[in-house]
């Protein structure tokens, strides 16, 4: 990963996929040593915090079906950083 990359963790897998239904995918997934917690890794920029925003104030649309698909690819990858570590 380029250290030059102003970056945003995000924990909360909704929030990461409201992010993602927008065609935003994250740099990358961190496990957190100290608890089950993964973070999902995206450059900061200023559409990334208003999607983050809007989604936290329940103001965030996406269409149910991408949501789900995208849902779904988060937690295989989720499972993926468990299955082979980081």
């Amino acid at each position: 990963m380029d250290t030059n990359i102003k970056t945003i963790p995000i924990s909360d897998l909704g929030c990461a996929t409201a992010i993602v239904c927008e065609n935003i995918l994250p740099i990358e997934l961190i496990k957190d040593k100290t608890s089950p917690k993964v973070f999902f890794v995206f450059e900061d920029t200023p559409i990334v915090r208003e999607i983050s925003d809007r989604y936290w104030l329940g103001k965030q649309k996406s269409i149910s079906r991408e949501y789900f698909e995208n849902l779904k690819m988060l937690k295989n990858r989720i499972y993926t950083l468990k299955d082979y570590g980081k």
